[in-house]
């Protein structure tokens, strides 16, 4: 060490020859301990760790300045290693990004799609919707409201706007409509029975369905 690097002690402070004994022992060790230490194993406890080493040195003035000039590129060396893998870090983390815009992109393509057909079949059935409508205000204005659940032969003896309904506001009551229904089954019955009076009978039918039938009508015609 005194060829090498005579400097060292070239201004020790102490004079007894058992405490330079002491210190040098401590150098030996000290390089010999930290001989192993890579550069990548240095972090901020260890940096501190040497640091207060070196300055214990120079308290007693032996210069290790030789040490602290290798020591302080070995730190550089790691700072920019540790910034070598930030960026390796960094870049992996773009390139896996880059990969999941592009999936993201490749989706929004495939939606953009979707919603251009969607968009074309929504305006298709609205052109659709608009022509149905329009048949449907001409068909109401021929034949009236198409949702208006009339009787099949409503109006069929009296002109429109009469009221000739059955029950209550109308001038056919139930007991007639009912006495009519009677009389054209048990006349169906009668004409359908071989044993019956044939001819006779069906005149008795015509002859109660008219006289129920002309006083229904003369009956709407009277309030008209």
């Amino acid at each position: 060490m005194d060829r090498a690097h005579p400097e060292t002690f070239r201004h020790f402070s102490v004079e007894t020859p058992t405490i330079q004994l002491l210190y040098l022992d401590m150098i030996c060790e000290y390089l010999k301990s930290y001989g192993n230490v890579h550069v990548w194993d240095l972090d901020a406890r260890a940096i501190r760790e040497f640091r207060r080493i070196f300055h214990d040195f120079c308290k007693v003035s032996i210069d290790i300045a030789w040490q602290e000039k290798r020591f302080d590129a070995c730190v550089v060396r790691q700072s920019s290693a540790s910034i070598y893998n930030q960026v390796k870090e960094v870049s992996a983390h773009c390139v896996e990004l880059l990969k999941e815009v592009q999936a993201m992109t490749a989706q929004l393509a495939e939606l953009e799609g979707e919603l251009s057909k969607k968009e074309k079949a929504f305006s298709a059935v609205e052109e659709e919707e608009k022509k149905l409508l329009e048949e449907c205000k001409g068909i109401e204005a021929s034949i009236g409201d198409i949702n208006e659940d009339n009787l099949v032969f409503a109006n069929l003896f009296w002109p429109c706007g009469h009221n000739h309904g059955i029950g209550e506001g109308g001038s056919t009551s139930r007991a007639e409509v009912f006495q009519l229904k009677s009389s054209i089954g048990r006349s169906f019955e009668v004409i359908n029975d071989e044993n019956a009076g044939g001819k006779g009978q069906f005149i008795l039918f015509g002859s109660t369905f008219s006289a129920l039938f002309l006083r229904v009508l003369r009956k709407g015609k009277a309030e008209e």
